[in-house]
Formats: C-alpha cells, sequence, structure tokens
C-alpha cells in the first residue's frame, strides 16, 4: 500500500503546521475484508487495471489487508475501521477521506473516529510494512524486467494493465520522471479499449520506449 507520503509530505506538514488531508484511506476497498484474492472486477471498474490491484502488489496488499482484519477481529472492529484508524494515526492528517456509498458504510467509517490502535498493534503493522516493502521491492524488478523483455502480444488488454503497471511502478519509485512518464501514459490511455487502428503494434512502441529507458535499471 502506499505509504511514501510518510517520508516526504507528512514531515514538511508537520514543519509548516499543515493540516493533512489523506484519501483513499481503506485502499480503494482492498483494506476493508470484502475483497479477496482471486477478485474478478467488472471491466469498467478502473481497479481491473489499476496497479495496486496487480501481480505481487494486489498479492502484498492482501497480506497488509489479512494483518489488519486480525487487528479488527482483536478489538471487536472492522476492518475498515482499523484501516481509517492507522490514517489518523499518522502525524499532521486531521482527516481521511472515504468513498461511502451507503448509509451502513458511513455509519461504519464514523466508527473509526475516537479511538486509537494500540502502540503495539501499530509496531505490528509497521514490521508487517517493512517486510513486504523488501520483499515487493525485489518481485517488481523481476515483473517489470519480464514485462520490459516479452513483445506485446495482438491481445491488448493484459498488455495495456502490463504497462500501465510499469509506468506507475517507475514513477512512483523515482526511476521514471513524471515529466516522461504523463506523456508516455497519456498515449498508452488511448489504447485501453483495443480498437485503435494498431493497438498492438502502438503498444509495442511503447514498450520498446520504456525497454530502453528503464530495463538496464531493473537488471542491476
Amino acid at each position: 500500500m502506499a505509504r511514501s507520503s510518510r517520508e516526504d509530505l507528512l514531515p514538511i506538514c508537520q514543519k509548516e503546521g499543515i493540516a493533512g488531508i489523506a484519501f483513499s484511506a481503506t485502499g480503494r476497498g482492498i483494506l476493508t475484508g470484502s475483497i479477496k484474492q482471486g477478485h474478478v472486477f467488472a471491466e469498467n471498474d478502473l481497479r481491473s487495471y489499476d496497479p495496486l490491484f496487480q501481480r505481487e502488489q494486489f498479492e502484498s496488499a492482501m497480506k497488509v489487508a489479512n494483518e489488519i482484519s486480525n487487528i479488527a477481529t482483536k478489538y471487536g472492529k472492522t476492518p475498515a475501521q482499523v484501516a481509517i484508524s492507522w490514517v489518523l494515526c499518522q502525524p499532521a492528517i486531521v482527516c481521511a477521506l472515504t468513498g461511502s456509498s451507503t448509509v451502513d458504510h458511513l455509519e461504519e467509517n464514523i466508527g473509526a473516529a475516537g479511538w486509537r490502535i494500540p502502540q503495539e498493534d501499530m509496531e505490528a503493522l509497521e514490521r508487517v510494512f517493512r517486510g513486504e516493502d523488501e520483499w515487493l521491492n525485489r518481485r517488481r524488478k523481476e515483473s517489470i524486467c519480464t514485462i520490459l523483455e516479452r513483445p506485446i502480444k495482438p491481445e491488448t488488454s493484459q498488455a495495456f494493465t502490463d504497462l500501465l503497471y510499469v509506468l506507475e511502478v517507475s514513477t512512483l519509485s523515482g526511476l521514471l520522471e513524471e515529466s516522461v512518464a504523463v506523456p508516455v501514459m497519456q498515449r498508452l490511455l488511448k489504447l485501453r479499449s483495443g480498437e485503435c487502428e494498431d493497438a498492438a503494434k502502438k503498444m509495442e512502441n511503447i514498450r520498446q520506449e520504456l525497454k530502453t529507458m528503464l530495463l538496464s535499471i531493473y537488471s542491476d
């Protein structure tokens, strides 16, 4: 799960007295306990191609979700309440944004207020995060090398998801400048439906570009 803001943004907020607002406190639903391994999203659901829900990132997120569920059971809370509480425990964070689609969801989310995860469980979560970060760094390199080395096939839906994965992971890791990644991503998004003429060929061109820019870095 994305936690980089704790290192680069929240210290600035603390220093300057800026109130932080966190979005996607339940990881687009992955930390609520309602999404299981092998879950299939509808084609029009952005999570069907969101990098968080792909490959080892999804596997890792499910491990975190399991730990959060264990804490929820321990204290008679729901996984969503534990996830929101963890966000609200972070320095400088004053609000956790959630997407409540029903009154029941809203009431559940409100139940996270006024309760803090005990320190021992916060520390246990930190240990899980550290272990997953180390594992993810290794596995993502392997996956991205495989994607970059494998030519695009005529069926483009998986190719779109894979290339988007490479772009987001590389950008968030600081290996690809946003000024470079954004134009490439815009070109890729236009090819998502696969109905564009020569979509596979254009995706192959994008793969070749990314391979030239990134493969030597990930292969080290």
